[in-house]
């Protein structure tokens, strides 16, 4: 059930072209157990990981290319990943990104990556979180600015959380609910403190 309810959740609202006001604008978001220096350079690289994003959507002529940066906090070490014209980015189809981050000790990688209509985490992404421990923090960055953050902590039940997602999804689709998927993980996101998941969202600076 939970592959089939994930795949609806990737329903998503129209792209928007990436400016550089929207660049200029994008926040720094305060990360659990980060310096302020540190908060820093991520705000640096959401907005490099904008500037990316841009560029391969004028390669391809579309406002709804994806691509990814991955961070490691012990390293300082930094990857980028393009998405293929199918848009979504895959890691595991990137071998130097893949060796990244299944190599990298639990909890100690940042994955970066832009949302085309500026909404908030899919279903998918929660599973690629759930499913990759090297992952502490996940921050999706909308070409609007805006920045939404989940991160793990020691206590965090990515498990259950994805499970209960996928009952509340089908729970929508037998009520014949729109978007049901989209529809649940946002209903659960409000609630992720439950199960000691951080959630929150940035807004663009005015």
């Amino acid at each position: 059930m939970e592959n089939t309810i994930v795949e609806q959740s990737k329903v998503r609202n129209r792209p928007i072209k990436i400016t550089d006001i929207a660049i200029s604008k994008v926040p720094r978001t305060q990360l659990f157990g980060l310096t302020d220096s540190e908060n820093a350079i991520i705000q640096e690289y959401h907005k490099v990981l904008l500037q990316n994003a841009r560029e391969l959507c004028e390669r391809y002529r579309r406002n709804d290319m994806e691509c990814a940066i991955v961070f490691s906090i012990i390293t300082k070490e930094a990857i980028l990943i393009e998405g293929t014209q199918e848009r979504a980015v895959d890691f595991s189809q990137d071998r130097e990104a893949n060796l990244f981050i299944k190599s990298a000790p639990d909890r100690t990688l940042i994955y970066m990556h832009n949302h085309p209509s500026t909404g908030t985490f899919s279903a998918t992404d929660i599973k690629t979180f759930k499913d990759t421990p090297s992952l502490r923090s996940m921050t999706a960055v909308g070409h609007d600015g805006s920045v939404y953050v989940i991160e793990r902590t020691y206590k965090s039940e990515c498990e259950r959380f994805i499970g209960d997602y996928a009952r509340l999804a089908n729970e929508y689709l037998e009520k014949g609910i729109i978007n049901n998927g989209t529809r649940a993980i946002n209903d659960m996101l409000k609630i992720a403190s439950e199960y000691h998941i951080i959630y929150k969202k940035g807004a663009p600076k005015k």
